[in-house]
């Protein structure tokens, strides 16, 4: 499984899936303007989401807007840059027995592609979210 953000809804296999979308939701999905993470991903951010948003909703639809937007994406960049000095990811990732992040074992034993990958998928979301953020529109955060 490669380590990224995914921005269309075509390269997507299955439905677990984070969206992220802007607007509020209106019970659709799968939408075109949306970018995913898939869940075994989202669990190596999933703590930023945790702070920053402490009513995320991993089963459902949070929606931030306006200041929170930014607060996320600054706390995304943040994380990326303790991701980029990492020396290993049991630095930053403490692997249990059942979870997502076992999941990505073999990706993270390539230590040096895989914070690269980390890094680059936590700026590209925090781009996407202060994109959203310039039009004035909330973001939506749709849980598996």
């Amino acid at each position: 499984m490669k380590i990224e953000l995914i921005t269309s809804v075509d390269r997507l296999q299955g439905s677990s899936y984070f969206e992220f979308f802007p607007g509020a939701y209106r019970g659709d999905n799968w939408r075109r303007e949306s970018v995913y993470l898939h869940m075994y991903v989202f669990d190596l951010v999933a703590r930023v989401f945790g702070t920053q948003i402490p009513e995320f909703a991993c089963f459902g639809p949070t929606t931030i807007s306006g200041r929170r937007i930014e607060i996320l994406a600054k706390a995304l960049d943040e994380f990326a840059a303790v991701v980029n000095e990492a020396e290993t990811p049991d630095a930053i990732w403490h692997p249990i027995k059942g979870t997502f992040i076992e999941d990505l074992s073999e990706e993270l034993d390539a230590w040096t592609m895989a914070k690269r990958q980390v890094s680059i998928l936590l700026r590209d979301l925090s781009r996407w979210l202060r994109g959203v953020a310039a039009r004035s529109e909330p973001v939506t955060i749709l849980g598996i």
